[in-house]
C-alpha cells in the first residue's frame, strides 16, 4: 500500500503542477530515511532504485517517466529518496486506469464528468 500511495502522488503531481516527494520523510517532517526498508527488502540502494524505476515504469508508463527524476539525498545523516516531478504535457494514469490530481495536501481521483472536464481544460483534449 505504501508503493500505491507513492505512485498515486507521483501521478497527481504529473497531472497538476509538478512537485517534489521526499520518501523517507514522514508527514510531520521527521526524517526517518529509507535505509531500514532497503536493508529489510533489498540487498542495496542500487537494487532499491532499480525496483522503484521498474514499478514506476510498469504502473505509470515509460511515456510519463520522462517527467520524473529521482536521486538519493542525505538529510540529517539519513538517506532519503527525492522524487521530482515536472508538470506533464500529457495525461498520466496509474495502471492505465486511475487518474489523480493534487489538491494539497491530498491526491484526488477523478472519474466521469470531473475527469473529462479536467482533461479538456488542462490538456486541451
Amino acid at each position: 500500500y505504501i508503493e500505491d500511495g507513492i505512485l498515486k502522488t507521483i501521478v497527481a503531481f504529473l497531472n497538476t503542477d509538478g512537485g517534489i516527494l521526499l520518501i523517507g520523510v514522514n508527514d510531520g517532517g521527521e526524517v526517518t530515511g529509507i535505509d531500514y526498508e532497503v536493508k529489510r527488502l533489498l540487498p542495496n540502494i542500487d537494487k532499491y532504485l532499480l525496483h522503484f524505476k521498474n514499478i514506476r515504469r510498469s504502473r505509470i508508463g515509460i511515456d510519463c517517466d520522462i517527467y520524473i527524476s529521482i536521486k538519493i539525498v542525505e538529510l540529517d545523516g539519513k538517506n532519503i529518496l527525492k522524487v521530482e516531478c515536472d508538470k506533464s504535457n500529457k495525461d498520466c494514469y496509474l495502471d492505465d486506469e486511475e487518474f489523480y490530481v493534487r489538491t494539497n495536501p491530498a491526491n484526488e481521483k477523478l472519474t466521469g464528468r470531473k475527469l473529462s472536464d479536467y482533461l479538456r481544460e488542462r490538456f486541451k483534449i
